[in-house]
């Protein structure tokens, strides 16, 4: 493939990118961002439950061990 030929191809590439663009590729991207917001969300919320239960395991065994002590 030459130069010229390959300027041509990425040419319409670009207007079939363009040209798709608010009928399939906005809705489609938007839906995909979407998604990946609510799994993000998701697991921030997990990481915030597995988080405070391990805090309070720790706080357990650190009264149980400080009763122990005593």
């Amino acid at each position: 493939m030459q130069k010229s030929e390959t300027g041509t191809a990425l040419t319409f590439l670009a207007a079939w990118i363009a040209q798709n663009w608010a009928n399939f590729l906005e809705p489609f991207f938007q839906a995909l961002l979407i998604i990946l917001t609510v799994v993000a969300a998701f697991f921030m919320a997990w990481n915030r439950v597995l988080d405070n239960r391990m805090k309070r395991k720790q706080l357990r065994d650190y009264e149980r061990d400080k009763s122990c002590a005593d």
